[in-house]
This record gives C-alpha cells, sequence and structure tokens, in this order.
C-alpha cells in the first residue's frame, strides 16, 4: 500500500465505507463515514455520519489531555494531520498534537453496521509522557432520538456511550475506558504511560444496530478480531488496484481516488440482483430505507446506468475479475428471460426502458484483455436480444433501420437540451420522434462487437447477420451527416430544422392569416401552465400536408406527454403551410404554441460517431477541430456537454462537464491518433477533478466548465477520472502478474509508473519497461499491440 502525505490543502476523498471484496454491504443500512482532518463543529480531526439522514450529524474525534489541557483542534496541534494510507475501508493519519506527542489513527469499515479504530500513541522524545485520550461522540439525532450519554456494560465491560435514532441504537465503546472525560461532550475516557520506543494502543468501535445489546455483541466480536492480519488483509488487497506515479502528486491523487470511489460504490447481493451492483453516490447521507428494501431510495441508489458501469468496469477487472464479469451478470438476472432493463437496481427498481446497446462493448471492459473467457457465452444470448428488440418496430418504428430512442433519459444521467422539459431552455421534443446519431453510432459499434462474440463462437449466421445489421446503422448515420459532423433528424421527414415558432396564444386564440413553411416538416404542439397534471384540451390544426392537399388534425390531451401540468405533442401529418388554428381548454391561464421543432440543435453524444469508429478520416478531422481548443465545446473544465452558445449551456447540470462523455470522446482522440488533444484535454480533466478534491472533498456527478466545482451526489462515481482510459492513454493493460498487454504509444509528454500486484511497469513514449514478481525484467520498444509475458 502506496505511503503518502497528503494534508487538508491536498485533493482528498476521505470516504469509508463495507469493501464488496470483504463481504456484503448492506444495502438497505449501509452507514458510510467520512474523514475531516479539520474544522466541524467543535473543530476537531473526525470521522462524521448522517446514518442516512437518520442523524443531522455524528461525530467522533480525540481529544488529546496532557496535563490538564485538552486539545482538539488541528489548527493548534504542532504538526497538523497528515493521510499516510487509504483504501476504501481503511484509513491511516498521522498527526502530533503536541510537540512530544504522536498519534496514528486508524480507522476500518469491517461491515456496514460498524466502524472500528486504534489510535496509536509515542512521544516524540526520549523521556516518558503520561496523559489522557479521550473518545467524543457529538450525535444530534434527525428527528426521534437522543444524543449520546453515558451507559454502563457492566461490572467487567466499564463505559460506553449509548444514542438513539430512527429504528437503531448507536454505541459506542472503546477497550480499557476507565470512565468519561470531562466537560459537556460526551467521551470515554483512556490513560496512557509512554516509554520511549514503546507505543500505546487505544482500540474503539462504533456499532449502529435496532439495540443496544445487538450493538454491544457486534462490539465484541469486532474487539476479538485479528485487527492486524484484518489490515494486512486490506493492504494486501491494495495491491490489486493500481498505484500510478506521474510525477505530478495532484493526478497521483485523483487517480488513486478514483480507483477508491469506484470501489466503493458497490453494495450487496440482494434477493433482486444476485451479486454485488453500484450505487452512484455512495455517501453519508444515503444507505438507510426506511422500507428494509430501498424501495424508498433517490434515484442515485436506484440502479446505476450501463454507462456508469462501464466506468468503473476498468478497475474491478484489475482489483476483483470475477467480480467485473458480476456487475453484467445482474443485467442477465434480473432480464432472466425477458429483455435488459437500462438500470435494473438492488431494491428490485426498474428503469422501465431497454438498455442502450453497450452491453458486448460493455463485456471487453469486464474481461480487461482476457480472451477467450466462457464469461462471454452466457453473456450473449442477452446481448442478441437486446440487439434484435433495438432493431423491432417496437424501436424502429418506421423500420428504416434507424432506432430511435424511448425516453430523455435512455441513455445516461445528462440532459439532452434539445428533449429537456425545462422552461425556458428545454426543447420539449419527445426522443421517439427523431432519429439519433448517439443511437446510430452505438448500434454500429454493438453490431460489430456481438459479430465479433459470435464467430469465436463459431456461430457464421448470426456474425453475418449482425455485420449486415452494423450496415443498416452506418447507412442510417450516413443520412444524419452535415458539413461538419451529424445531426438529429426527423423520424418521419428525415430533416433536421432549424426551429420557428409559427403561433403563440391562449385558450380561445386563433391564427391570424396563413403561414407557409420553408420546407415541409411536422410541428410540436406545446402547452404550459396548468394547476392539473393532465389537463382536458382540444387544438385543431388546418393547412397543406407535403402533398399539397387540404387537410385538419386534432391534438387532443391523450395525444400529449405531460410534465408538471405542461404537454408537447407532435403532429402526425408533415405541413407545407398552416392556415388555422383553434384551442379549447378549461383554463383560461394556459399558454399555447404551435412551432417547428428546433433538431438542429447539438451537444457531445453528436460526435459518438467518433468513438465508434465510423467517420472518416476528413470527416473526423473536421469533428475533431471543433472540439479542440477555442472551441463552442472546449472549457477550462473539459468538454461542455452543450456548446458554449446553446440556451441550456449556462443552466447546470446539462451544460457541464460529464466525465463519461469526456471518457468517449478522449478515447476516440487515442484511436484516431489525435494524441496531443487528448493529452490537452487530460489536463483540463485533471485539473478540475484535482480542484474539486480541494474544495469539496468529494467527486460529483458533473462538474462547472468553467471552475472546479461539483453538483449532483458526493463520492459520485460518474465523476471520477476514467481509469480505462488512462491505460488507454498510455497503452498499457496489465491482465495478470506475468502478463501485460502493450500496444500504440502514451500520450503524456513524462514517464508513468504502474504498480499492480508486484508488478512495476514504467512507460514512456512507445517503450515499456516490466519487472515481474519473479524478477525477470522485459522491456518493449514499438507501437504494435504485444502481449509480454515472463516467459514461464
Amino acid at each position: 500500500m502506496r505511503e503518502w502525505n497528503l494534508t487538508a490543502s491536498d485533493p482528498l476523498s476521505l470516504f469509508l465505507a463495507a469493501d464488496a471484496r470483504f463481504g456484503s454491504p448492506d444495502y438497505s443500512d449501509d452507514q458510510v463515514w467520512e474523514c475531516v482532518l479539520r474544522g466541524g463543529d467543535p473543530p476537531a480531526l473526525a470521522v462524521e455520519t448522517m446514518l442516512g439522514l437518520r442523524a443531522v450529524s455524528l461525530r467522533l474525534f480525540p481529544i488529546f489531555i496532557q496535563g490538564s489541557r485538552p486539545v482538539q483542534d488541528p489548527a493548534v496541534f504542532a504538526s497538523p494531520p497528515e493521510v499516510r494510507r487509504f483504501a476504501p475501508n481503511y484509513l491511516n493519519v498521522r498527526c502530533r498534537p503536541t510537540v512530544s506527542l504522536t498519534a496514528e489513527l486508524e480507522y476500518w469499515v469491517p461491515e456496514s453496521h460498524a466502524l472500528a479504530g486504534r489510535i496509536t500513541l509515542s512521544t516524540s522524545g526520549k523521556e516518558s509522557l503520561s496523559g489522557e485520550c479521550w473518545l467524543a461522540g457529538v450525535l444530534r439525532p434527525a428527528a426521534e432520538g437522543a444524543p449520546f450519554a453515558p451507559e454502563s456494560a457492566g461490572p467487567y465491560e466499564g463505559v460506553y456511550l449509548r444514542g438513539g435514532v430512527r429504528n437503531a441504537v448507536p454505541v459506542l465503546a472503546a477497550a480499557g475506558a476507565a470512565g468519561t472525560g470531562r466537560g459537556a461532550i460526551p467521551s470515554l475516557k483512556m490513560a496512557f504511560e509512554l516509554e520511549a520506543g514503546r507505543p500505546h494502543s487505544i482500540r474503539w468501535v462504533f456499532c449502529c444496530r435496532p439495540t443496544a445489546d445487538e450493538g454491544l455483541r457486534c462490539a465484541r466480536t469486532i474487539f476479538a478480531r485479528e485487527w492486524d492480519a484484518e489490515i494486512a488483509r486490506i493492504e494486501l488487497a491494495a495491491e490489486s488496484l493500481l498505484e500510478i506515479e506521474t510525477g505530478r502528486p495532484d493526478w497521483d491523487a485523483v487517480l488513486a481516488f478514483s480507483q477508491q470511489t469506484a470501489v466503493q460504490s458497490l453494495v450487496g447481493a440482494t434477493r433482486a440482483l444476485p451479486h454485488s451492483s453500484p450505487v452512484v453516490g455512495r455517501n453519508p447521507e444515503r444507505g438507510f430505507s426506511l422500507r428494509g428494501d430501498g424501495g424508498d431510495y433517490p434515484p442515485a441508489w436506484c440502479g446505476a446506468d450501463l454507462s456508469d458501469v462501464m466506468t468503473i468496469l476498468p478497475v474491478w477487472a484489475l482489483a476483483h475479475p470475477e467480480i467485473a464479469r458480476d456487475l453484467l451478470r445482474n443485467f442477465i438476472a434480473a432480464a432472466g428471460e425477458d429483455l435488459p432493463d437500462a438500470r435494473p437496481g438492488a431494491g428490485k427498481q426498474r428503469a422501465g426502458l431497454l438498455a442502450p446497446p453497450l452491453l458486448a462493448q460493455a463485456a471487453g471492459r469486464a474481461l480487461g484483455g482476457r480472451e477467450g473467457d466462457p464469461f462471454l457465452a452466457s453473456l450473449r444470448p442477452l446481448i442478441e436480444r437486446c440487439l434484435d428488440a433495438w432493431f423491432s418496430p417496437d424501436h424502429d418504428r418506421d423500420r428504416d433501420g434507424a432506432p430511435e430512442w424511448d425516453r430523455l433519459d435512455s441513455f445516461g444521467p445528462q440532459v439532452t437540451a434539445m428533449w429537456a422539459r425545462e422552461d425556458p431552455w428545454g426543447g420539449w421534443i419527445r426522443p421517439e420522434e427523431t432519429e439519433s446519431p448517439s443511437l446510430a453510432a452505438l448500434l454500429l459499434g454493438e453490431c460489430l462487437a456481438a459479430a465479433r462474440i459470435v464467430e469465436r463462437a463459431g456461430d457464421g449466421g448470426r456474425a453475418k447477420l449482425w455485420k449486415e445489421r452494423s450496415e443498416l446503422a452506418r447507412r442510417a448515420l450516413a443520412r444524419m451527416e452535415a458539413p461538419e459532423g451529424y445531426r438529429t433528424i426527423d423520424r418521419v421527414t428525415h430533416a433536421s430544422p432549424s426551429g420557428r415558432k409559427i403561433w403563440e396564444g391562449l385558450s380561445g386564440g386563433e391564427l391570424k392569416g396563413s403561414v407557409r413553411l420553408n420546407q415541409p416538416a411536422r410541428l410540436l404542439v406545446r402547452c404550459a401552465g396548468s394547476r392539473e397534471t393532465r389537463p382536458v384540451i382540444q387544438v385543431t390544426v388546418d393547412g397543406e400536408n407535403s402533398e399539397g392537399a387540404e387537410c385538419g388534425e386534432i391534438f387532443r390531451n391523450e395525444h400529449f406527454s405531460w410534465h408538471r401540468g405542461s404537454g408537447t405533442c407532435f403532429s402526425r401529418t408533415v405541413w407545407t403551410r398552416i392556415t388555422s388554428i383553434r384551442v379549447e381548454g378549461p383554463s383560461a391561464e394556459m399558454t399555447y404554441s404551435l412551432e417547428i421543432p428546433n433538431l438542429a440543435r447539438e451537444d457531445l453524444s453528436h460526435f459518438l460517431p467518433l468513438w465508434s469508429r465510423a467517420v472518416s478520416a476528413p470527416r473526423a478531422g473536421k469533428m475533431f477541430d471543433r472540439l479542440g481548443e477555442g472551441s463552442e465545446f472546449d472549457s477550462p473544465g473539459g468538454l461542455r456537454f452543450l456548446p458554449r452558445s446553446d440556451p441550456a449551456a449556462g443552466h447546470p447540470p446539462a451544460g457541464g462537464v460529464w466525465m463519461f462523455w469526456n471518457m468517449l470522446m478522449g478515447e476516440a482522440a487515442i484511436r484516431s491518433g489525435r494524441h496531443a488533444l487528448a493529452c490537452a484535454w487530460t489536463e483540463k480533466w485533471m485539473r478540475t477533478l484535482a480542484g474539486a478534491l480541494r474544495a469539496d472533498r468529494s467527486f460529483r456527478s458533473c462538474y462547472d466548465p468553467d471552475r472546479a466545482h461539483g453538483s449532483g451526489p458526493r463520492n459520485s462515481l460518474q465523476g471520477i477520472f476514467p481509469i480505462g482510459f488512462f491505460l488507454a492513454a498510455l497503452g498499457v493493460l496489465p491482465v495478470a502478474s506475468n502478463r501485460v498487454w502493450a500496444g500504440g504509444q502514451s500520450i503524456f509528454p513524462f514517464p508513468v509508473t504502474l504498480r499492480w500486484r508486484g508488478m512495476t511497469m514504467r512507460r514512456e513514449g512507445d517503450t515499456l519497461e516490466v519487472e515481474f514478481p519473479s524478477g525477470i525484467r522485459r522491456e518493449y520498444h514499438g507501437s504494435g499491440r504485444t502481449l509480454i509475458t515472463d516467459g514461464r
């Protein structure tokens, strides 16, 4: 485990949670902690939690007593706290509360309902030292409950602190507690006598169970465990995460905490999902389900998108390859014989959406360079059912080989402004009425990946089918070509109008005169301002259709898609001229509009063909130029999801920097040989994430384009630096302790050292030096994809 010297001014993400590699974190009662190196009320070196909103705050911190002077505020320590080692469920912090006293504080989460700690004290000089260490606990229950108060556990176990929160009783016990400390803050008192070279350790355990007796039993069990052996297990498991040295301390911290957050994102198996599964923001505010099954959890705990899973798969492929496969096996289990859901949750939540076509491409990340894995055979039926469904009439509504998205949340958590139902910047366009280059590009890549899988299985017929389907997606993309990229098109007209408002008025209003359209188009009817969820309305439009015939169309409330009293509806008719509009409705306060929808708006999803390798070199050059320095998508924080000129660009999270989309563009740049561009983006991402970790001590779902500030859940896996991209940027992929793939060259102008499972890899340019655990050294020069082994 790497030794660090991180202080409160460095990038930090000091969350502690039960690790799925050592047990099964409790989905319905998962207690997550955060270590704070300074500040708070009262100011202290503390670990904090909210017990899933059952507490306003719960803080545990040490108070050091020498003579009569208590010391607890790190601001007055002789040496401030430094983080020396960390893992998803372990943290080691050192400090010097006084000139003569050194303290090493260890925090360990053995399971979801407990936090254990050890304080090791030593004298900094040659003289003996005596004093007391108080372990303080401040509990502020959210509703029903009680703050900490001392209780007796019996003549042999001494005193402990007991509190109360909804449905649980927190208890804090310390080995050798000789009573309680003085003052208003409840604390347990332990005396110490120190001699030079002979440190003294104090162990404590916090448990939160339904009753105090259960909590005390849990604490006794943890006290009885071999702590040094448990920490040795954690240190051994740390070797399965990449230790990365770039020569840039901020980069190293961002990469280390990104891996930690990826590992921390997993909760345990449940009745709904047989394997560990990710939640988006595993943090102290979340983790308690009053219903007991997670059915009352917010969206961040109701399942992860395939885009989220793809981000963390490369980490798990290194840390625990079987868990990496399990993340995709959950999609198999949740689907059964049906179609895969986009977001299967551990509490049996379902998005009610067909999973985006990414399963075959995700499988490659789960395997992590391990070829010939039988896991693919188990995933293949689901991949093929998913693809068959996308090309079915339910999703390819006009049967032209270009399916349509179903909802605005069909692919990832980011808000596509064209589809968003927010005024004034939302486009209110229903995704199923359009054909998108993002879906066509994903289908192209997925069909080719599926063809490779079935070819390896010896099924040439199915491989031919998926190659034919990939050509359908390629032809669909060709219909969406624009001079410098791709555009969203109307699924009926295959046009991409820029948008125009034809009429706006109230109930009873009418169009004055007639309006001729520049080109045939379907129209968007919008209404807003109703106090009812689904008001009873009727809009009648008359005019001429694309064939020049006079016609009319009636829009009733059942035709509309409703959201908070506002509705939108696409016309079935393709119009060339509008002669009259009549509106009838119960509310005079409602406003109505008839407009040509604006399908010309762009976002990063329009550049997804670059990632799917579906773009000719000249077109790719133009598209990358539109993402380069000073472009509308460029920002100090990375690539904006929306261009700067879009009306929604200033509205987070729609206009934010999303790491998933930046990852895809970065991977596309590497595949296309745009190494300087990918390196420049990496500099911006690192600066943004390091700034957020300094300011907020946490990754967030997305980031402000112009400053290091995030939004969304804390400790969010959506905001981590993508480790898979970093390995691709280096052209290195470790497979086992005696095997590593090399290919391409590093995009960085400095050497990078990786350590993993006893293997050391040093990458610079197209040179890779490998030292295997066996002691054998290999050196490789070149850009061809090569498997390097120790020869055994």
